[in-house]
């Protein structure tokens, strides 16, 4: 009898082991889908949504027959992410492209957007709403500006492109505050999936300057030999 007791109460102190289980999220968010989509609005979004489900599902579709090049998490001034990652889930999306807070507007992207002067747009939208308490946050996204403008302007080389990565990498570290931290999402998150259309338009306009230049010095060229031949 004793000995059955003393097993009893063995079995009683055996830890009892519960396994996780793995629970999907539920959370459905309030989205405002702007820019190209033909239903603009809110609409509740359930986690498990695809970003293309939310474009053409929820948003309808597009405007115009053009594509869809990215979306920005968080508005104009936000996260982009680029038309090959369309397949993933929200959630999934939002996580591949670092975004934390509260998602409450998508911005879609149509091509023919230039994302360089969207870049510049954003930063410049930013920049008027910091504190400037900091030296990364004050100076940092004023040089982040002058590249842009530089690039677009047609005075950029390809090292700017790696200043750029530079620049934002340090503001979004050593910023002492949310708001300096996420100043430039639109450029950062632009160079890591468009990168190419930065390369893309220095070139272009190094051509465009080197091919006006060699029309200026004909022009000038022409012009001498008139001068020679009338005097």
């Amino acid at each position: 009898m004793i000995k059955e007791a003393l097993k009893g109460f063995e079995e009683l102190q055996k830890p009892t082991i519960v396994k996780p289980t793995t629970v999907k999220p539920t959370t459905v968010r309030n989205i405002e889908l702007i820019g190209g989509v033909k239903n603009s609005g809110t609409f509740e979004i359930p986690p498990d949504a695809t970003i293309n489900q939310i474009i053409y599902s929820f948003g309808g579709g597009i405007h115009l027959s053009k594509k869809v090049k990215a979306v920005l998490f968080g508005g104009e001034t936000g996260i982009c992410l680029s038309y090959v990652d369309f397949g993933l889930t929200l959630e999934n999306a939002l996580k591949k492209v670092g975004f934390s807070g509260k998602l409450d507007k998508v911005a879609i992207v149509l091509e023919g957007v230039n994302i360089v002067e969207l870049s510049r747009k954003s930063i410049n939208t930013k920049i008027r709403g910091l504190c400037g308490k900091c030296i990364p946050c004050r100076e940092g996204t004023k040089r982040v500006q002058e590249v842009l403008d530089k690039i677009i302007e047609g005075y950029g080389k390809e090292e700017d492109i790696e200043l750029l990565s530079e620049l934002v990498d340090t503001i979004a570290y050593t910023s002492l505050c949310r708001l300096g931290k996420v100043s430039i999402n639109t450029v950062e998150s632009s160079l890591k999936y468009f990168r190419e259309e930065y390369v893309s338009m220095i070139k272009g306009k190094e051509s465009q300057f080197h091919t006006s230049r060699i029309k200026n010095m004909k022009e000038e060229k022409d012009c001498l030999l008139n001068q020679a031949q009338i005097a």
